[in-house]
């Protein structure tokens, strides 16, 4: 048997600036994990401050992909779904997930959303995308949000403060056996103590709420960061709460960093130097 674990990693590729494939791939791969790139689309730049980038798509490169694989009889160990972008992306995942699965019915499926932050959608969503984005939670083990994409998907009131103590197992268990999820990580959990931000972690039959000081400035591409760690922690056999753990270590580890030096925040974090770390 092959002692490399292999992931299908279904994103976007940024020419320019740390995000998406550009931060998933070496932290992936230094933690010791085979990525297979099933890119959605092709930007010159990431979208956070470079203007309007130059965009290819690429429709139908994933289903082509897909009839490829289960030819050559590919096995994946997990596969992990980004940024979409657009409606017809997500039909076209649907797809690849619900032939690759009938044939490789084990495959671990991890699903970032993205599509908002900060209380609404980016500005390049709307409403329809995320009613199209909830019909794909039935395909994903674990989801892993931030509070507006979570509070978006299953109709949830924005506007509520966690602490300790507040946190409704019910509520979260509820809306994940509704759509058979298995589990969720749940960043950017607005906290009563504003000097902290929270992570809700639902795993089988318990919720923890984490907090953490917030940081002082903020990165594009930290959350690609976040779901590449986690993955590969799951990966190496790590529990959802220890693979949510060592990923929001990094980050701080990456946010850290990037503060002792004057640069172009739009390029996203200093994350080569640190990559060891995760060894």
């Amino acid at each position: 048997m092959k002692p490399v674990k292999k992931i299908a990693v279904i994103h976007d590729i940024c020419g320019v600036g740390k995000a998406a494939m550009a931060n998933i791939v070496p932290i992936l791969s230094v933690m010791g994990i085979e990525v297979c790139q099933v890119p959605t689309m092709l930007l010159s730049t990431h979208t956070g401050g470079y203007g309007k980038p130059y965009i290819q798509t690429i429709d139908g490169y994933m289903t082509g992909c897909l009839t490829h694989y289960l030819d050559q009889n590919i096995e994946f160990d997990m596969i992990f779904v980004g940024y979409l972008g657009t409606q017809e992306r997500i039909q076209e995942v649907k797809l690849f997930l619900t032939n690759y699965r009938e044939v490789h019915p084990e495959v671990a499926v991890i699903l970032d959303p993205i599509f908002g932050d900060n209380g609404s959608c980016y500005s390049n969503f709307t409403m329809e995308y995320v009613m199209q984005m909830r019909t794909l939670l039935p395909y994903a083990d674990i989801i892993v949000p931030n509070y507006t994409e979570y509070c978006l998907l299953f109709e949830e009131s924005i506007d509520v403060v966690y602490n300790n103590k507040n946190v409704v197992p019910y509520q979260w268990y509820k809306n994940l056996d509704n759509y058979k999820i298995k589990g969720a990580v749940v960043t950017s959990i607005p906290i009563s103590n504003q000097e902290e931000i929270g992570i809700v972690i639902t795993d089988k039959d318990r919720v923890d709420l984490l907090s953490f000081k917030k940081c002082s400035k903020s990165y594009h591409g930290t959350g690609d960061i976040f779901a590449a760690v986690f993955c590969g922690s799951l990966l190496q056999g790590d529990s959802i709460l220890r693979a949510c753990e060592r990923a929001h270590t990094f980050v701080v580890e990456c946010l850290v960093e990037s503060e002792r030096y004057e640069y172009d925040r739009r390029e996203g974090v200093i994350l080569e130097p640190l990559l060891k770390k995760l060894l």
